[in-house]
C-alpha cells in the first residue's frame, strides 16, 4: 500500500487539471522577429547535426568535460581556447550528455557517435575520480592552469587540488543529490547502450557504481565530504515520515545500476532490502509533490524525477516494480506536466508508460521551434495581449502564459526541459549576445526520441 496522499496533492492534481489541460496550440510568432515565428530554417535532423558540431567545436573540452555555457567574449574563448568558469552542475548535464551521445551511438551505430560516447564518459570518470575519495562526484572539474589564468565570475567559488594521480586539474566540491540525478541517469544509459562495446567503459561504470552504492550505504544515504555532508545531499525516501519521491528515485537508480553493473550480492542485497523493506518504489509514486496551479512547482526537481524514472525503469525487470514506477510516472503526468509540452519529459513517459500521439505531436513542434542560435537574450512578453495568462504567478514571483509558450519565444538555457514553460518574463542580467549555451539539452532529446521511435529518421 502506497503511502496515504498529502491532502494539497489531490487539491493540487484537481487544480492543476483545471487551469492547464488544454494543449498548447499558439498562433505567437517570436517576438524579436514578429514576421517570422513557428519552425526554423532548419529542420530538426540538421539542428541535431549542426548542436553535435557546436559540441565538439567548443562545449566539450579535450578531456570529455561538458563546457554548457561559454562567454562569447572572453579572451580565452577569442583565442580559440577551452573555455572554462565556475561550473556548479557540470555533473548533471555532464551525464546528459553521456546519455544523448549514448543513444547517439545506438540509433547510427557511427564510429564518430561511439567516439562522442567514449569521450563524454571520459569527462564523468573524471568528475567521479579527481576528489580521490571513491564513489564521491564533484560539481565541476578544471585544469589548474586555465582556472589560475581565468577571471573568476563568480568570486565566491571555491577549487580544490584534486588527488593524485589528477594533480593538473581542480574541482569544486559540496556536490548536491540533483548532479547524481545527472551522473546515474547517463551511466545507466551507458551501461546498457556503450558497455557492451567498450570493456574498459563497462569496467570503470562497474567501479563508479559499486563505490555509490558503498557510500550511501556507509552514510545512511547522505553524500558526504570529507565527513561532513554535503548542503543539499539528503537522498533518503523519507525525511521525518514524509515520503520524498524524487529521493527514492535518484537512490532507486544508483542501487539499480550497482545491482546490474557490479552483480555484487551485497548490492543486490541492497537494493532488494531498498523495494522490499523501505517501499521506494512506492515512494517515487510522490516525486511530483507541488502546487503547479498556484505556482509553486519545481521544475529542477520534477527534471531529477524523470532522471531517476528512466535510469530505474530501464534496467528493471521485476514486473511489479515496474508497475510501481509506472503509476508515479503516469501520477506526474497528468498532475500538469503533460501541458508543458516538455519534448524530453514526453519522450520518456511514451516510451515508459503509454502511448500519446497529440503530446508527442507537441513536443516534436517544440524541437522544430528550438532556436537554432543559442545565445542568452533576456525576454519580456508581459505586454503580450495576445497570450492568455494563469492566475497565480510561479514561485519566483514571475507572471506565467496559461499554455506552455514555443521555444522561439523563450530565451535558451542551460536545459531548457527543467525551466518553466510558462515564465513571461527571464532577465539573463547581462548584456544580449554575451552568452552561449551547449545545445545538450536539444540533442538529448532528439536522440531519446530517435532511439524511441518517436521521431522519424530524415527522410521520412
Amino acid at each position: 500500500m502506497r503511502t496515504p496522499a498529502v491532502v494539497l496533492l489531490v487539491v493540487s492534481s484537481a487544480m492543476a487539471l483545471a487551469a492547464s489541460g488544454c494543449r498548447s496550440d499558439p498562433p505567437y510568432r517570436a517576438e524579436n522577429d514578429p514576421g517570422a515565428g513557428g519552425p526554423t530554417a532548419l529542420s530538426i535532423h540538421e539542428k541535431a547535426d549542426r548542436f553535435e558540431r557546436l559540441l565538439e567545436e567548443r562545449h566539450v573540452s579535450p578531456d570529455g568535460l561538458l563546457l554548457y555555457r561559454v562567454r562569447l567574449k572572453d579572451p580565452a574563448f577569442l583565442a580559440g581556447q577551452p573555455y572554462y568558469e565556475d561550473y556548479a552542475d557540470q555533473a548533471i548535464w555532464g551525464g546528459c550528455l553521456l546519455a544523448a551521445e549514448c543513444f547517439r551511438f545506438a540509433v547510427t551505430g557511427s564510429d564518430e557517435a561511439r567516439a562522442a560516447a567514449v569521450k563524454a564518459f571520459g569527462g564523468i570518470d573524471l568528475i567521479l575520480s579527481v576528489s580521490g575519495e571513491p564513489g564521491l562526484a564533484v560539481r565541476s572539474v578544471a585544469p589548474a592552469a586555465a582556472i589560475a589564468a581565468h577571471p573568476e565570475p563568480d568570486p565566491t567559488a571555491k577549487w580544490e587540488p584534486a588527488a593524485p594521480p589528477w594533480e593538473r586539474f581542480v574541482y569544486r566540491g559540496n556536490v548536491s543529490k540533483d548532479q547524481y540525478a545527472g551522473l546515474v541517469f547517463g551511466l545507466a544509459v551507458a551501461w546498457r547502450h556503450l558497455a557492451p562495446h567498450e570493456p574498459e567503459v563497462a569496467a570503470r561504470i562497474r567501479h563508479h557504481a559499486g563505490a555509490i552504492v558503498d557510500r550511501l550505504l556507509r552514510d545512511r544515504m547522505i553524500l558526504t565530504e570529507r565527513g561532513e555532508p554535503t548542503r543539499f545531499g539528503n537522498v533518503r525516501g523519507r525525511i521525518l515520515g514524509a515520503p520524498i519521491g524524487v529521493n527514492a528515485l535518484i537512490a532507486l537508480g544508483a542501487f539499480r545500476l550497482a545491482h546490474d553493473a557490479t552483480g555484487d550480492p551485497r548490492h543486490v542485497r541492497a537494493y532488494r532490502r531498498m523495494i522490499v523493506d523501505g517501499g521506494y518504489d512506492e515512494i517515487a509514486y510522490w516525486a511530483r509533490a507541488a502546487l503547479p496551479s498556484l505556482g509553486l512547482e519545481n521544475h529542477n526537481n520534477d527534471n531529477m524525477a524523470y532522471l531517476g524514472f528512466y535510469a530505474t525503469m530501464t534496467l528493471e525487470r521485476d514486473p511489479e516494480v515496474i508497475a510501481e514506477l509506472r503509476a508515479g510516472l503516469r501520477r506526474a503526468w497528468i498532475d500538469d506536466l503533460r501541458a508543458h509540452d516538455n519534448p524530453f519529459w514526453t519522450f520518456i513517459h511514451v516510451s515508459l508508460v503509454e502511448d500519446d500521439d497529440e503530446a508527442v505531436a507537441a513536443a516534436v513542434e517544440q524541437l522544430r521551434r528550438y532556436p537554432e542560435r543559442l545565445v542568452a537574450r533576456p525576454v519580456d512578453l508581459r505586454r503580450r495581449s495576445d497570450i492568455p495568462r494563469r492566475w497565480f504567478r510561479s514561485r519566483k514571483g514571475v507572471p506565467r502564459s496559461a499554455v506552455a509558450l514555443p521555444m522561439d519565444l523563450r530565451t535558451p538555457s542551460t536545459f531548457a526541459w527543467r525551466s518553466c514553460p510558462f515564465a513571461l518574463y527571464d532577465d539573463i542580467g547581462m548584456p544580449p549576445d554575451t552568452l552561449a549555451y551547449s545545445g545538450v539539452d536539444y540533442v538529448l532529446a532528439y536522440w531519446l526520441g530517435r532511439h524511441h521511435g518517436l521521431i522519424p529518421p530524415p527522410g521520412d
